[in-house]
């Protein structure tokens, strides 16, 4: 049997393995039956489509956050450098989160290693430094894109400035300006150079 022959044997036996893999792959790089899907670094290095809708956060361009105390409230939009892939904005709101589950860890880690019938004197310090390398761990790999990332943070209540008002206003009409760019690709209203075109025109409206 000649090498061109054994070489269709081979591809022949590969294809009934798994059948259909070529074809379902194709389909799901095309948006319609006659234009490619433009491939991004976003579109190769997608997170778990469950999780990674979870941990990525509703919005691709960033965030809002809305503080209250006595008379006062807090208006703080972050937004995400234009064009990062889903596992650099996983990173980025892990390490913003890191108060809320650097505190949890810490008392599952202190919960499981005073289990083993240690004393506080060990369980506390040993559940400090496990949770402090976890957090600078994640610090360090959020830290290349976290130094590009924009925020700016308003005050509105008793005694603000005369400007407070407008420049709120002015945030969330971005933040919903924003929110309806990252709906109208799903939609098909717009293509991806659109939404990114927009995203860059709100971050470079924040002096960062």
């Amino acid at each position: 049997m000649t090498s061109q022959s054994l070489a269709r044997v081979h591809r022949s036996r590969r294809e009934a393995r798994w059948p259909g893999r070529i074809g379902v792959r194709l389909k799901h790089e095309r948006r319609d039956d006659r234009t490619p899907r433009r491939i991004t670094l976003t579109t190769i290095t997608r997170a778990p489509r469950t999780w990674g809708r979870v941990l990525s956060g509703p919005d691709t361009w960033g965030m809002l956050r809305v503080g209250y105390a006595r008379h006062w409230a807090q208006y703080r939009v972050t937004v995400f450098p234009p064009g990062i892939n889903d596992h650099e904005r996983i990173r980025l709101r892990t390490r913003m989160a890191a108060p809320i589950w650097g505190l949890l860890l810490w008392l599952a880690v202190w919960t499981v290693v005073a289990a083993m019938g240690v004393g506080h004197a060990v369980s506390i310090p040993v559940s400090i430094v496990i949770t402090a390398a976890v957090v600078a761990r994640s610090a360090a790999a959020a830290s290349p894109t976290r130094r590009l990332v924009r925020q700016m943070t308003v005050w509105t209540g008793d005694g603000e400035e005369p400007t407070s008002s407008s420049e709120r206003d002015r945030l969330l009409r971005m933040v919903d300006l924003l929110r309806h760019t990252d709906s109208d690709p799903r939609a098909g209203r717009i293509g991806p150079v659109e939404h990114e075109a927009v995203w860059a025109r709100c971050y470079a409206e924040l002096d960062g």
